[in-house]
Parts: structure tokens; sequence; C-alpha cells
């Protein structure tokens, strides 16, 4: 620390890469904040970093920040479950075409996972229904998950966790891209027009 409750500039870079290309990662963020030393070494100082109550307080307060409240992740999760292809688009006797404004008017954009151009026109692909249907059983201990009420634990177990989360998450994203190259998510193809 430069003075008093202040950080040095490693100690802001640490902080800004666990946020960023760390990927909640406090070793690989201690790498890039520009710590030198082996693997080991690295691990020490990423701890000893979550461990000073002012980085502590700074990674808090950006989570906060950076979060969102409880009812507004159960309310996106629930109208991504409870979607249908009338939400972005307009269907007739002829078929469909992608409607964006409508989308947009009814406050549906979030639904939309990707949007891309292939040679036959616009893929569009939603948010996964089931899926949010499972974040939502859970989230809402419907299926009688264990939970842990974060308020139990210090602010050490709880960037703990957070960090074995985001890195378990990151394992099942790669398992995921590499096993399916298309979700269960609805897809749609239609006219670029």
């Amino acid at each position: 620390m430069s003075k008093k409750g202040q950080l040095t500039p490693k100690q802001e870079a640490f902080i800004a890469h666990y946020f960023g290309a760390g990927n909640f990662n406090a070793t690989r963020s201690a790498e890039l904040a520009g710590y030198r030393s082996n693997g080991h070494t690295l691990e020490s100082v990423a701890s000893e970093n979550l461990s000073k109550p002012e980085i502590r307080d700074r990674i808090q307060a950006e989570f906060r920040a950076k979060g969102m409240a409880a009812d507004e992740v159960i309310g996106t999760l629930s109208d991504i479950a409870r979607s249908t292809i009338d939400d972005i688009a307009d269907i007739d006797e002829n078929g469909f075409a992608l409607n964006l404004i409508k989308a947009r008017d009814r406050g549906k954009l979030h639904i939309i996972k990707s949007i891309e151009t292939t040679k036959y026109g616009l893929k569009v692909t939603m948010h996964d229904k089931l899926d949010a249907l499972d974040k939502l059983g859970r989230a809402l201990k419907i299926f009688g998950d264990p939970v842990i009420d974060l308020r139990d634990l210090s602010d050490d177990q709880v960037l703990r966790l957070m960090e074995r989360a985001a890195e378990k998450k990151r394992a099942q994203l790669q398992r995921n891209h590499e096993l399916l190259s298309i979700t269960d998510s609805e897809t749609i193809e239609g006219d670029t027009e």
C-alpha cells in the first residue's frame, strides 16, 4: 500500500484483471497485474491480495455494483422461460419475419441469445427455456438442492466460493462448447429483409 487505505498500482491492476481478463481467477489476475514469480508464489500473492481488507472491500463493492437484485434475476429467467417466437417475430399465413422493434417495445430483446447472418438469411437463437426453468427451480428451491446462506460465511469464504463457481462455470462452458455445436435453444432461420 502506498498510503494507509490506498492501493498500489499493481493492486489496482489486480482488481481490474480480476473482473476482466483474469475472469475471477486470482492467480491469473496477479500474473496479469505484473506480479512476477513462479505459479506457487503467484498463488500466495493472489491469496494475500484477497485477504487484504482494502482489496477485499473493493472487490465486494465491484460485485455489488455489477450485480443484479435477486428479483431482477428471477424476472429475467422467468421471461426467458415464458418466451415464445411471437415475442420477437411477426407470424402470419406466409411464415414469419424477425421484428426487433416489436421485441424492444415488449421489453423482450434479452430473450435473444444471438443473431447471425448465414447464407440462408438470419439465424436467431433464443436463450434456452429449459435451462432458464432449471435455474429458476434451483433459485426458488423447487428441487430441494442444498443452499448455502452466504450471510453465514466470512468474506474470504464467499470469495473462495465465487472463484470455485467461476472456475466450474468456465469448465462447463468449455465442455458444452466442445460437445454441442447447437444447443436445444429455439433457432429461427428466415429472410434477412
